[in-house]
């Protein structure tokens, strides 16, 4: 009778067990993305908003959209964290110049923000971490988002109609839909989507675009 009792108490803990646990089969992986989204923002309006420090903010271009990131997608914004794999700043040591006047932290500092956008999407890229910085780099410098609107009349320092500054960016690209982003009145970030393996300017999946006058500040570092 004890015996009895004793194997239903260690299969009454077992299940309890399990059932805080879940299954034993392990996360299937990370699935695989459709397209990336190069997003680049307006140092400007984001140390208009934010309180950018003058140490994260040395060297930076004044003159250049400051790159977020590149994000591999699948339609949802969904393909994140695809390994543990930390960054490593010895890594990209020898991109420094690149990454501070092109990918400043602004309001933190270089490496925390390149940590994050290597941990949470350049992981999930197919890249090494001195690949996806360097290919990043170079995309920014490509499309140049800043010389673009330069050449069109949208120069720092003035506000202007979020249909147009579209407008622009769609008819240079040859797409029809992208992500064009303020807060606080401030015109802040573009999301621009990329072909998975040539990078080449794509329609996103879906779009946002803002409305009415923003302004378009100077960026003084």
């Amino acid at each position: 009778m004890k015996t009895a009792i004793l194997i239903l108490s260690v299969i009454f803990l077992v299940q309890v067990q399990a059932a805080f646990l879940g299954p034993a089969t392990p996360k299937p992986n990370k699935p695989d993305f459709d397209f990336h989204v190069f997003a680049s923002e307006w140092a400007g309006s984001i140390c208009s908003i934010n309180k950018c420090g003058k140490a994260d903010v040395e060297g930076a271009s004044t003159t250049f959209w400051n790159i977020h990131g590149l994000w591999p997608s699948d339609g949802k914004m969904g393909v994140n964290y695809c390994s543990d794999e930390k960054f490593d700043p010895k890594r990209v040591a020898n991109q420094k110049e690149d990454l501070r006047t092109y990918w400043s932290g602004l309001y933190s500092s270089a490496d925390a923000f390149h940590g994050h956008e290597w941990e949470k999407h350049g992981t999930c890229a197919k890249m090494t971490q001195e690949e996806y910085f360097k290919t990043t780099t170079e995309l920014a410098k490509e499309l140049d988002i800043y010389s673009l609107l330069h050449r069109n009349g949208i120069i720092p320092g003035g506000s202007y109609d979020c249909d147009r500054i579209a407008g622009i960016i769609r008819k240079e690209f040859e797409v029809n839909t992208i992500s064009l982003l303020t807060k606080n009145g401030y015109l802040t970030e573009l999301y621009l989507c990329l072909t998975k393996d040539d990078f080449k300017p794509t329609n996103c999946a879906s779009g946002r675009i803002c409305k009415g006058m923003i302004k378009y500040p100077e960026f003084k570092n």
